[in-house]
């Protein structure tokens, strides 16, 4: 089993990080890493909750699946999130890996009755709770309020922020998702996409090596146009 599952480091804060050494050696009996490949779905909307989950490498989507049949891509989870728990035991959206992930399963009912007998794991499935609804409404009210070109530049700060900063001095990276994930994620359609990148473009903001390739040339106005200002200070909890 990965270390990560369980032990806090600089990448992510891990379900064990701060657990007395008991409570961490129940989570151990229990917890096994899993991967999936791209576009491997992790589980299904409305299907019975088996396992909690935390992601520890790659990049996963949470999505629904309207009446008209549209998929709505609620969120883009990165290394450190955390899928449960949820209520009436059922996944109340999709999940699917959008690069290749590795996560850390816990089943269920292991996980409720530990829950039970220490607080100090329930707290911790609160705060990731908490932390998961924060950014879904982060993202709601960005929908809102942002035109399509300030829609992609908040997603590839998005990225950037919690893929590529810290090991990337040259703004330069590879995009996970395709021009309709994109879209889904973004609430517009593949070919307002398709015109924002054109237009970052055009204004010499972004470098479009290839379709899926970019390199950000003024990340400063990316911050400007999201944040009113030229830099992460300027809107600090919002790539977070």
């Amino acid at each position: 089993m990965d270390l990560e599952c369980l032990v806090c480091s600089e990448k992510i804060e891990a379900i064990g990080c701060g657990l007395t050494e008991t409570e961490v050696g129940l989570l151990r009996d229990i917890t096994i890493a899993v991967q999936y490949k791209p576009k491997e779905v992790l589980f299904h909307e409305a299907d019975t909750q088996e396992y909690y989950y935390q992601l520890t490498e790659g990049v996963v989507g949470v999505y629904n699946i309207l009446p008209s049949g549209r998929r709505v891509i609620l969120e883009i989870l990165f290394e450190g999130d955390f899928l449960g728990p949820f209520g009436k035991g059922v996944y109340p959206y999709s999940s699917v890996a959008l690069t290749k992930a590795t996560l850390c399963r816990f089943p269920k009912k292991q996980m409720d009755n530990l829950i039970k007998i220490s607080p100090d794991l329930k707290d911790k499935l609160n705060m990731f709770q908490e932390n998961a609804l924060n950014k879904a409404r982060t993202h709601l009210l960005g929908m809102a309020h942002k035109s399509p070109l300030e829609r992609l530049s908040s997603f590839l700060l998005l990225l950037f922020n919690n893929l590529y900063k810290a090991t990337n001095s040259e703004n330069s990276f590879e995009i996970p998702m395709g021009r309709q994930e994109m879209a889904d994620y973004l609430s517009l359609t593949s070919e307002t996409v398709s015109r924002a990148f054109t237009e970052l473009s055009d204004k010499q903001i972004i470098t479009l090596d290839t379709p899926s390739h970019i390199t950000i040339r003024q990340i400063d106005q990316l911050y400007a146009m999201v944040c009113g200002g030229p830099s992460l200070e300027d809107c600090p909890h919002q790539f977070g």
